[in-house]
């Protein structure tokens, strides 16, 4: 799915063509500060990935690492942690607040999780948070699984974390808005109106963003950008697992380890594997 832009709805194809407003790639410029306003102070995850991979010091890549939400508090737990992302607005948020006694411990790596190239064997590989959506096509997919495969220790483990849809997500083929206001630091005034439907043929979600800045001399700037997710069922995730060569240690339906069951009404799901 490269070309993204035939998944704008079709006010948001009349609005691709008007001067005043930028199409903007995913998880870049004004799209970052939202994801970490967003994202940001989420930490039951965290506290998982914690508590699980103990004290340091080990080596951990984290793909799709974002603005430090993760990586942050496993570098104060003194392991070195490889932030792979291919934003470098998301790695400049991160830097910029990594305090001065961690720098050493976050090597931040602008790559794909699809196609990259490390020196490093890792104890832990984490995809965390939803990450996995951002994986819309197979192959990247099964791409993404083997190069954590063959960068993983042999004793190593993998760590994945998703939500699973709800049923209004299911249910919702026929579109909807969501409003959302901003204040950034600068005292700006962000507007973002996001459109999402889901395709249940394709086992997507796709979604619109139109972001609307408001500068202190009442200028406005226009931004589009389109994104599509892939929702994978518990099922399909189970076998690319061990088609990659992994052997699932966890498939638990919270981060309290309380197994998984088919018809649970809960929608974390948290797995934990290692190389079979």
């Amino acid at each position: 799915m490269r070309d993204l832009e035939q998944f704008f709805n079709s006010e948001f194809q009349k609005l691709s063509k008007l001067d005043c407003v930028q199409i903007v790639p995913d998880y870049q410029g004004r799209n970052v500060e939202f994801y970490d306003a967003i994202q940001g102070e989420y930490q039951e995850d965290v506290q998982f990935y914690l508590n699980k991979i103990g004290k340091g010091p080990l080596k951990i890549l984290e793909l799709g690492s974002g603005t430090g939400r993760t990586a942050i508090p496993l570098a104060k737990a003194g392991h070195t942690v490889y932030a792979l992302d291919n934003s470098d607005d998301m790695h400049n948020i991160l830097m910029a607040k990594v305090p001065t006694e961690l720098k050493n411990r976050i090597i931040p790596i602008k790559a794909s999780m699809t196609d990259f190239n490390i020196d490093v064997r890792f104890d832990y590989v984490i995809l965390g948070l939803n990450t996995i959506f951002a994986l819309a096509e197979e192959d990247d997919r099964i791409r993404c699984f083997k190069l954590v495969r063959k960068y993983l220790k042999g004793e190593g483990r993998f760590l994945v974390d998703l939500m699973l849809p709800s049923p209004e997500d299911l249910k919702n083929t026929k579109g909807k808005y969501e409003l959302s206001v901003m204040e950034t630091e600068e005292g700006k005034n962000c507007l973002s109106v996001v459109f999402n439907r889901y395709d249940a043929k394709r086992q997507i979600m796709i979604l619109n963003y139109l972001s609307i800045d408001m500068e202190k001399d009442d200028k406005v700037k226009f931004f589009i950008t389109p994104a599509v997710e892939y929702y994978p069922s518990p099922g399909e995730i189970k076998l690319l697992l061990r088609n990659c060569g992994f052997e699932i240690e966890l498939f638990s339906c919270d981060y309290e380890g309380t197994p998984f069951e088919d018809d649970d009404t809960k929608r974390d799901l948290v797995i934990c594997a290692r190389i079979a």
